[in-house]
């Protein structure tokens, strides 16, 4: 089984400190990688993938320095960036078989794999269709393919579902979960249903920190009796706003109800109800500055 160890990692851009001194030991499983804008998630993302060099520290991959490792770290490595390009000209077969090719994958393997991952992705029927016709979410479906071909053990996924419709993300969230059983998972993504769904641990990071790390369901534990529903009036709704963060409005039988946090009731008519990824990421970052 394949282990990531950072040990001690800042990452230093002049005087901005973009990562202060990570620590982390991750092994088999699906991580979720969770922080505001700037907070730091793909500088550490890229750090793992050893396109980026830390001001100070190291990651060791089972013992050993990746970036010493060279061409046998990326061997175990599978990548899609935040920015993930395609050439256009290319027809998705072609361009996986490309990739397949530039990884080491011998000719008859490489195709083998593009048209399991084609499936995969649920692309198949667009095969031979130019890459340059693709929507966004079908780029997107040809990234996350082009990560496995090498059947990597480390998988590192930077906005893997951007741009993805609700159909095709629930089905790769059972991808992720699949992948998760063998090997080492990293993803970071804006839609935390999708990590609440796949993660069996969330790293919480702000201003280039670790600020917590454990189970979904441990995290949510925190917030505990935090957590109301509140019907109220257009009056109540813009008072409370002001008082306690508010995770959601919604409108019931054509009564509206603030979802809020806040230690002890905001109001007689509160409810409390179960957490979700949601209230957390607003209770860490919600009132903060990355």
């Amino acid at each position: 089984m394949v282990t990531l160890q950072v040990e001690r990692v800042s990452k230093l851009y002049g005087s901005f400190v973009a990562l202060k001194e990570i620590e982390l030991e991750l092994g088999r499983g699906v991580y979720g990688l969770l922080g505001p804008n700037g907070a730091g998630k793909t500088t550490l993302m890229r750090i793992l993938t050893d396109l980026l060099i830390p001001s100070r520290g190291r990651v060791l991959c089972n013992g050993r320095d990746i970036h010493a490792m060279g061409a046998d770290y990326r061997d175990l490595l599978g990548y899609l960036p935040q920015d993930f390009g395609v050439y256009p000209n290319f027809t998705a077969e072609g361009f996986l078989c490309y990739i397949a090719r530039l990884k080491g994958l011998d000719r008859e393997t490489a195709r083998r794999k593009t048209a399991e991952l084609l499936d995969l992705v649920r692309l198949s029927d667009r095969r031979k269709r130019r890459l340059g016709g693709f929507s966004g979410g079908e780029r997107q479906r040809v990234g996350i393919a082009q990560a496995l071909l090498n059947d990597p053990q480390i998988l590192i996924l930077d906005e893997p579902t951007a741009g993805l419709d609700p159909q095709e993300r629930i089905r790769f969230r059972g991808v992720l979960n699949q992948l998760g059983r063998d090997r080492l998972v990293l993803l970071s993504t804006h839609i935390l249903s999708d990590v609440e769904s796949a993660a069996d641990q969330v790293i919480l990071l702000r201003r280039g920190e670790i600020i917590g790390r454990d189970s979904p369901d441990a995290l949510l534990r925190q917030l505990e009796g935090k957590v109301w529903s509140v019907p109220v009036t257009p009056q109540e709704q813009a008072e409370l706003a002001v008082r306690c963060p508010c995770s959601n409005v919604s409108r019931l039988n054509g009564v509206t109800y603030m979802r809020l946090l806040s230690d002890a009731p905001p109001t007689v008519r509160a409810r409390s109800v179960t957490a979700n990824l949601e209230d957390l990421y607003l209770w860490y970052f919600g009132q903060t500055t990355p």
